[in-house]
């Protein structure tokens, strides 16, 4: 195994065990909830372009990312501990950027009720995952 292979399996290890993921979902969730508390759909932004980083690839995780590099990662784990998923977040991660984009979309037209209405969905499914299961 050379060390570029190495790397990336400590990188997956590190998010799919570590906080990296938790803070990166609450990070989103935070720029989401200052969307829609101040109104200024700008904040949601940042949320869309992480998101679409994820679905192009799902170690496209720069919060997460740095996070790792500073966390040490704990030395056991118990089965609630798998928090990153490889084959599932890209997926996920595409259904958000749509109902993100719609919703930004919604409050470019002029519909803004209607469109931070719709993203309180994606704040809220970022919110839960960053809390995940303790």
């Amino acid at each position: 195994m050379d060390a570029s292979q190495s790397r990336t399996q400590d990188l997956d290890r590190a998010l799919r065990f570590g906080p990296g993921m938790r803070v990166q979902r609450l990070t989103e969730a935070a720029f989401m909830l200052a969307a829609i508390f101040a109104q200024d759909v700008r904040f949601a932004y940042v949320t869309l372009f992480l998101t679409v980083l994820q679905a192009l690839s799902p170690r496209w995780v720069p919060v997460a990312r740095v996070v790792a590099r500073l966390v040490r990662l704990p030395g056991g784990h118990r089965i609630g501990d798998l928090y990153f998923d490889l084959e599932g977040i890209r997926g996920a991660c595409a259904i958000s950027m749509l109902v993100l984009a719609a919703g930004i979309g919604l409050v470019w037209a002029g519909h803004t009720t209607i469109g931070f209405m719709l993203l309180t969905v994606p704040t809220a499914t970022h919110t839960y995952a960053g809390y995940g299961t303790y």
